[in-house]
């Protein structure tokens, strides 16, 4: 789990292979038990409107029940875990991966990401979730913040995001190495109630709004995967 955390927290940094772009990926259906997977809380074409760029494909969609089909109740994962990637532009699509850094700079191509967790009812062990695992998750992301910040020292900021009713954490990045000149927002939120947690960033051109863009993408995203608060 701090693996995870650690990636998510610390991989907005760069975007991801938008080599793919072009490609779409479908969305997979709901899984065992009907828990949504991340990529079907997002509607592309409200991504699209909230960040300013016109074209987009799913560059990631997975979850950690992929596969499962057919294994017995004992050993399943007791949480689900699933992740969802965006990749978003303007204008032609980038042709290689070295295109993707300078038309993302320029503002013509960004990425928005989210992450979901949930009880897995149909494990028996779904009380390790709840009663361990869901503590130890927001508790890293909490930690996690707080490591970025220690190592990122003049370009990490502590964000605390719109909680739209739930708490949460997050941070900004500004972006070194070939992804220089972009920024990254990331939020993440949780309900101890439901033991539900879901992370988001979305990483764009320095001087673009992208504390806003992120907020405003958690205002309809947050809600439709851990419920009204």
């Amino acid at each position: 789990m701090e693996q995870i955390v650690k990636r998510r927290l610390v991989g907005v940094l760069v975007l991801v292979a938008l080599s793919s772009i072009g490609l779409a990926i479908a969305a997979a259906g709901a899984i065992a038990g009907g828990e949504p997977t991340a990529c079907e809380t997002v509607s592309l074409s409200f991504v699209q409107k909230t960040v300013g760029l016109p074209h987009s494909t799913l560059l990631r969609d997975a979850n950690n029940l992929e596969g499962t089909s057919g294994l017995e109740p004992s050993e399943l994962p007791h949480a689900f875990h699933s992740e969802c990637g965006v990749g978003l532009w303007s204008g032609a699509a980038p042709k290689s991966h070295a295109a993707i850094f300078p038309k993302a700079r320029a503002g013509q191509a960004a990425q928005v990401g989210v992450d979901v967790w949930a009880p897995n009812a149909e494990s028996p062990d779904v009380a390790e979730w709840e009663e361990h695992e869901f503590g130890k998750l927001t508790e890293g992301l909490v930690k996690g913040r707080f490591q970025v910040l220690l190592q990122l020292p003049g370009r990490a900021k502590a964000l605390n995001p719109k909680g739209v009713g739930y708490s949460g954490a997050g941070l900004t990045v500004k972006a070194s190495g070939r992804a220089h000149g972009l920024e990254a927002a990331a939020g993440c939120w949780w309900d101890v109630g439901t033991h539900r947690a879901i992370c988001m960033f979305t990483e764009e051109a320095e001087g673009k709004p992208v504390i806003a863009h992120l907020n405003a993408l958690a205002a309809k995203i947050v809600p439709s995967f851990l419920g009204a608060p």
